[in-house]
């Protein structure tokens, strides 16, 4: 695998610019994250000081999802707006941000209907569902507030967890409302039922890697 990683960093890098900027927590990798047999090139400087792209991964379940996607958000060393399919997912990928990543407990927020930790304001990394972000209905004075939050800040990295399953009309009005500078997505898979791959596209960006 590490020699794929590789190849996935290099279609990562674009250009020569000095990166995203940062807003509130910036994200570390730890030594444990960093130095995964398989996982290290993608932990460490493939990417230096190049910009990211935005673009889709895909990569089977049990490959390392998550730790890819952390490992971006080391990277790109800004915060970070993580959104999963839901409420189990989110706290999943709040488990992984520590288990990989430097960050402080205290700059991850998770924002769910049955969690809306408090938003510090040098959170690092939110993470929340596309519902939670999407819905268009009437909302409890603090999430109107979270959701305002994440309306006016301008995230380093917008990632996005299982992106194969989300309809295509949230994924749009997801994007309307966050701000990012780059924007990831993750799949074991680029089939949907829709048949709106080519959306995904538009919306997201080109597929960065594949594993075979």
């Amino acid at each position: 695998m590490g020699s794929d990683v590789g190849i996935f960093w290099r279609a990562l890098r674009h250009g020569s610019g000095d990166g995203v900027g940062g807003y509130g927590g910036v994200v570390g990798c730890s030594e444990l994250g960093c130095g995964k047999v398989g996982h290290g090139e993608l932990g460490r400087g493939k990417v230096g000081h190049d910009r990211a792209r935005s673009g889709t991964i895909v990569l089977p379940s049990g490959a390392g999802k998550s730790l890819v996607g952390v490992s971006a958000a080391c990277r790109i060393k800004s915060s970070c707006l993580c959104l999963a399919t839901n409420a189990v997912s989110v706290n999943q990928w709040a488990f992984q941000f520590r288990l990989w990543s430097t960050i402080r407990e205290d700059q991850i927020c998770r924002f769910t209907s049955d969690s809306k930790e408090r938003f510090r304001d040098n959170a690092g990394v939110v993470v929340t569902t596309y519902n939670m972000v999407a819905f268009g209905g009437k909302r409890s004075e603090e999430s109107e507030k979270i959701i305002e939050e994440i309306r006016n800040r301008e995230w380093g990295l917008l990632l996005m967890d299982e992106v194969h399953v989300v309809p295509t009309h949230m994924f749009r009005k997801v994007i309307s409302i966050s701000k990012s500078h780059c924007k990831l997505g993750l799949t074991a898979t680029l089939v949907r039922e829709d048949e709106r791959i080519t959306d995904l596209k538009f919306l997201i960006g080109p597929k960065l890697y594949e594993a075979n």
